[in-house]
């Protein structure tokens, strides 16, 4: 969080289907407050990270639903030379710290969880 607080970029990485599936703070749907939607699959397709995460050296700090799938993303942003870190137990650990959850949908039109994410 206190990455996050000096301008780290704070991103979920689970697709829209674990978003809805996965509980956090007793329910489905929920997402780390002013985190950004960017599916680690969508990465993958694309064959690297939107270009939004590996400029100008900002930090960006990953999160899923219990760790594992941050870790991978982690993993997967450091091969493109992007300073990421995973948020250690994932979402399920940032809600247990008291950290503030928000509905993933709230903000649609925001959302960057989509190919335009993807275009520079």
């Amino acid at each position: 969080a206190e990455m996050v607080r000096l301008g780290a970029a704070l991103c979920d990485v689970r697709t829209e289907d674990q978003v809805l599936k996965h509980e956090i703070a007793g329910a489905p749907g929920r997402t780390a407050k002013d985190a950004r939607r960017l599916a680690l699959d969508n990465w993958i397709i694309a064959g690297g990270p939107p270009p939004m995460l590996g400029g100008g050296g900002r930090r960006v700090v990953l999160a899923c639903t219990g760790g594992p799938k941050s870790t991978l993303a982690m993993e997967y942003l450091l091969e493109f030379g992007v300073d990421a870190v995973a948020v250690d137990g994932g979402l399920e650990a940032w809600h247990a710290a008291g950290l503030p959850t928000v509905d993933a949908f709230e903000d649609e039109d925001e959302d960057e969880d989509d190919v335009d994410a993807f275009r520079e």
